[in-house]
């Protein structure tokens, strides 16, 4: 009875040591749930300041394009990132046993870098200004993360990153070339 108390215990340590891992913490903003729940919020948002008739309509309009770059890429990044790994079956170098961090899926390419270089790309293509390009330390923090987690190698990393920036590029030539899309947002 008591081991089965001590695993308890130490399984309860070792989450709460988890949540307290800075790589933890950063490794999140590459977690599409958390950009998926943003867009969401910030569409709920625009709807609300859309009805209104008031110079707030064309403040809030950068809210459309944050949905169409970061959310919208988030999310075909992450669909191709899932194509890619089934395609590719390459196993995680960890283990669930043996890293906690450790998922049980497919390792190549990194799923969270992917996401946070094309949500970042978005947000900095929103703020248009080239004083902002501290913003991509960001999503490179998330790749290094991944590394220092030990649930990706180098290499995954660099993929994701590449599959993310690609996905975004893809996103802007297309919403620049849709004229409904570009005439709702700023372009």
């Amino acid at each position: 009875m008591s081991g089965s108390f001590n695993n308890e215990l130490n399984q309860l340590l070792l989450y709460m040591v988890l949540d307290l891992n800075p790589w933890f913490i950063i490794t999140n903003l590459g977690d599409p749930r958390l950009w998926a729940v943003l867009c969401v919020i910030l569409f709920f948002i625009r709807l609300y300041y859309r009805s209104k008739v008031d110079h707030s309509r064309k403040r809030y309009k950068w809210v459309t394009t944050f949905i169409i770059f970061a959310g919208f890429a988030m999310a075909s990044s992450l669909g191709v990132n899932e194509v890619l790994k089934l395609v590719f079956q390459i196993p995680r170098a960890c283990s669930i046993e043996t890293n906690p961090y450790c998922l049980g899926t497919y390792s190549f390419p990194s799923g969270h870098t992917a996401v946070a270089f094309a949500v970042f790309a978005g947000i900095f293509y929103i703020l248009k200004n080239k004083k902002y390009w501290w913003v991509f330390v960001l999503p490179i923090l998330v790749g290094v993360s991944r590394v220092a987690l030990s649930v990706h190698t180098v290499y995954d990393v660099a993929t994701g990153a590449g599959l993310g920036l690609l996905v975004f590029f893809i996103y802007l030539f297309a919403v620049k070339k849709v004229k409904f899309i570009s005439k709702n947002v700023e372009i």
